[in-house]
């Protein structure tokens, strides 16, 4: 063989080389002065850069947390600064570290950043899980409407998953951590988002923001405004917010599931603009400001009429109408849409 030819052979084998495996990224810094590299000494910032930096798209790293000596008690790490954005596929694993019996074990302190638009941002186009993180005190000093405690922004249909963690509360899930000028989670611009099991409150707009161009996602077993002890963290503005507006980029196929959407300072779960097929299930909904509705479709305050239907937020599904209740049992009338499914 030349070698012309086997330097030509090895080029191909170079060009053609595998991506890097799945990597761990251990924190077990707690501060935020890292250098940039994951090694013996690792920060949160440090992880987030490696698994960024790590060249192997479609493949999951994982962050974990480790603080030899200190299980059993919570964590905190306070950045001073925004936070790196996530843009590759990452599993952040807050469990991986444990706090308190019932509580979480890592607590994101945001109180010495001055400004971020989110908190948390993913970017990736590939899937990213935020998972057993408390995390609160972030700010938003500018006019970002759509900023929030974790953002899902610009990412397609990448499937990302944000679950079980304490969204705008300390690591003990019940003393408040609030956002200022912002909302506890918005997806923008993604599909397939899924966001499940989270205590989400303290937020000064919105506990979740489904925003513009956001599709197929899914909003379930969260309790939004109140603690698993039961204490009232109310999000200032509402609930759950979907919001389209008319721009070609609707919000498309919402669910929203089992949620226990309590105490906040204005609606329980409202919907309006350009907004098409969102569907509420089995959610628990009450204690929310008495000036606002449970349910507000249009956002405009107003009970929608005994109507036809078909047409507008969640195709202007009628209220049931209740006759009578007693002995365990409840009547009453839906009059909906003939054949329709909403």
């Amino acid at each position: 063989m030349s070698a012309r030819l086997s330097l030509l052979l090895a080029a191909a084998v170079f060009a053609f080389a595998s991506p890097a495996g799945a990597a761990t990224f251990t924190v077990n810094d707690a501060g935020d002065a890292g250098d940039l590299t994951c090694d013996a000494t690792c920060t949160l910032r440090d992880a987030i850069d490696d698994a960024n930096a790590n060249g192997n798209p479609g493949v999951q790293d994982e962050i974990q947390f480790s603080f030899p000596g200190q299980a059993g008690t919570p964590v905190t790490i306070a950045p001073t600064s925004a936070l790196p954005d996530l843009t590759e596929s990452v599993l952040v694993d807050g469990r991986t570290h444990t706090g308190a019996p019932g509580g979480w074990g890592i607590f994101l302190d945001g109180s010495g950043v001055a400004s971020t638009d989110y908190a948390l941002d993913i970017r990736s186009t590939t899937p990213v899980t935020i998972r057993g993180l408390a995390l609160g005190g972030f700010t938003n000093g500018g006019a970002l409407l759509s900023s929030a405690g974790i953002g899902v922004v610009n990412t397609g249909a990448a499937g990302h998953v944000i679950e079980d963690d304490a969204i705008g509360l300390r690591a003990d899930g019940e003393t408040p951590a609030p956002f200022e000028n912002m909302h506890g989670i918005t997806t923008l611009l993604a599909g397939g988002t899924i966001i499940r099991d989270n205590v989400i409150g303290g937020a000064e707009f919105n506990g979740i923001n489904v925003d513009r161009g956001s599709t197929d996602t899914l909003i379930r077993d969260n309790r939004i405004g109140t603690t698993p002890g039961g204490a009232s963290v109310p999000n200032v503005d509402g609930g759950i917010r979907v919001r389209s507006i008319a721009d070609g980029q609707p919000v498309e196929r919402t669910t929203i599931r089992d949620n226990l959407v309590a105490g906040n300072g204005r609606g329980g779960i409202f919907t309006f603009g350009d907004e098409r097929v969102t569907a509420l299930e089995r959610n628990a909904i009450l204690g929310n400001a008495v000036t606002y509705l449970g349910i507000d479709l249009g956002r405009d305050g107003k009970v929608d009429p005994i109507d036809a239907d078909g047409i507008g937020d969640v195709r202007g599904q009628n209220r049931p109408e209740l006759a009578s209740a007693g002995g365990g049992e409840v009547r009453g009338t839906l009059t909906s849409e003939p054949g329709g499914t909403y």
